[in-house]
């Protein structure tokens, strides 16, 4: 036992031990999930943007000329498509990056809690699956979490000096504005926690705290042109209202993405989960006071914007918060303690294994079995004269190809059908009908039709059960497929407004 573990703190190689225990925890489950999975729903945006990049330069300026988020997640990926690394290679090194970084966090305030709660903050992190849900993705979200754990904890707890401490607020700040807008809410909190360390330790250094954030402003000044005139027009479908924020942030605070929160195990280990929060806020800790004060600062911002209606954009505090969920578990009594961590375990398995298969999870498309629908569809067309295949589906268009006949949004034109030719309807998409897509539905389904076969994948009941307390209608199954044959010659109807 070194010195620093018999005082009470976590030594050195107890450390290196930890962190070595979350980095291969989240790097198996980031391995199994890619390979498991496909893609999500926003992943195909990456990907058609990028794919049709040539230049870095054009990736650049597609992002800036027309999307919602800044270019460096897209300039990122676009790099490491041309090294070679192929869709699944960046999402596996993305889901790595997210290990490496949650693994830092939790090394570095391991320089700072007592060994008990520290321990378990790692067993809590090594099966954080929400890191690797969204982490292991093509998307910004997954460079940007890792980039402010990190610069977090060196903030916090490294032996480095104020002004060096400063600079990693000051770059980490700016990297945060470039990859996602996010960083209005998130990069603050950096600056927060430097001053909150330098006020405990020592004076503040004011002059070169105000030219760090002035050199900051103008790193960031450019971009921030480019969200004023361009992003932020197109950002409505980023927010929802202020109660379905604060209810989005709150689950995804407490008890992560990897679970719907509305199952009997989420719910109730919720509760404990909360109970150790209140207990960890009661210990006015070194490091959960400060934890808790910037993800309590950061959710009511969350909430009040309205952008914590996407639970994604919680889950960097919900990374945070797990120090003060520690600290409130070491803080139970003995005789609840293992009950209680056993609760959690539970939930935290549960959650690692639906993100590993794909499964349970609150992201909706992430959960969706693509690859068997696929199947499905080439089985169900063996005997059809020729076929089409109708869906809302982003996903599915990108798997299904160029090869396969398409109507929906993705293939608007209409297209014409004879007697006994085949119709497969793939259903299960969550997001928001348009008048658009309303009418288009309604012309499909008054085609002459009769229906001989139909699969449904997956049991979402508890999904749909959250969806309509946010007053969303949404299916109770991850995804159905129908195969109807014509039964008499039809146009298929396009796609678009009535």
């Amino acid at each position: 036992m070194d010195r620093d573990a018999s005082t009470g703190r976590t030594g050195a190689a107890e450390r290196r031990l930890g962190v070595i225990a979350v980095f291969l925890g989240l790097a198996l489950l980031a391995v199994v999930s890619v390979r498991n999975g496909t893609f999500f729903d926003d992943e195909i945006a990456s990907i058609r943007l990028i794919g049709s990049a040539r230049t870095l330069r054009e990736v650049i300026a597609f992002a800036n000329g027309g999307d919602v988020h800044p270019p460096l997640g897209y300039a990122l990926d676009w790099a490491l498509l041309r090294l070679g690394l192929g869709w699944k290679g960046i999402q596996l090194a993305a889901g790595l990056a997210n290990a490496a970084g949650l693994a830092s966090f939790v090394g570095l305030a391991g320089r700072a809690m007592p060994r008990h709660a520290w321990w378990i903050l790692v067993c809590l992190a090594a099966t954080a699956a929400s890191a690797v849900l969204w982490g292991a993705s093509l998307r910004w979200y997954a460079w940007f979490n890792p980039v402010f754990l990190l610069s977090l904890g060196l903030i916090l707890w490294s032996p480095a000096s104020p002004r060096r401490r400063l600079a990693v607020a000051a770059l980490g700040s700016i990297i945060l504005f470039h990859t996602g807008y996010l960083a209005v809410i998130a990069a603050p909190l950096l600056w927060l926690a430097w001053l909150w360390r330098n006020r405990i330790e020592g004076e503040v250094p004011w002059r070169a705290l105000a030219l760090a954030i002035g050199a900051t402003f103008v790193a960031c000044s450019p971009q921030a042109l480019v969200l004023w005139t361009v992003h932020l027009p197109n950002q409505a479908d980023q927010r929802g209202g202020l109660a379905a924020s604060v209810i989005q942030t709150g689950t995804t605070l407490v008890v992560g993405n990897a679970v719907q929160p509305l199952a009997l195990l989420p719910m109730a280990a919720g509760l404990v989960l909360l109970v150790a929060l209140a207990l960890g806020l009661r210990q006015r800790d070194a490091v959960a006071l400060p934890l808790a004060a910037l993800c309590g600062l950061g959710g009511g911002l969350l909430a009040v914007s309205g952008l914590g209606y996407k639970p994604r954009n919680a889950v960097f505090l919900a990374l945070v918060l797990l120090p003060v969920f520690a600290t409130g578990f070491a803080a139970l009594p003995r005789r609840w303690q293992p009950a209680a961590l056993a609760l959690v375990a539970l939930l935290q398995l549960r959650g690692y294994a639906n993100v590993a298969l794909h499964e349970g999870t609150a992201k909706r498309s992430f959960n969706t079995p693509y690859a068997q629908i696929v199947a499905q569809v080439r089985a169900w067309s063996a005997d059809c004269p020729a076929y089409v295949v109708s869906h809302a589906d982003p996903v599915l268009a990108k798997l299904l190809g160029p090869e396969i006949r398409q109507n929906g949004p993705f293939a608007p034109a209409a297209q014409a059908s004879g007697r006994g030719d085949c119709l497969l309807v793939e259903d299960g998409i969550a997001s928001d009908l348009s008048p658009a897509d309303r009418h288009w539905l309604a012309a499909r389904d008054s085609l002459p039709t009769r229906t001989e076969r139909a699969a449904t994948w997956r049991d979402e009941s508890a999904f749909a059960r959250a969806a309509a307390i946010l007053g969303k209608t949404i299916p109770s199954y991850a995804a159905r497929l129908e195969k109807r044959r014509l039964t008499a010659p039809a146009q298929l109807p396009p796609h678009g407004p009535p």
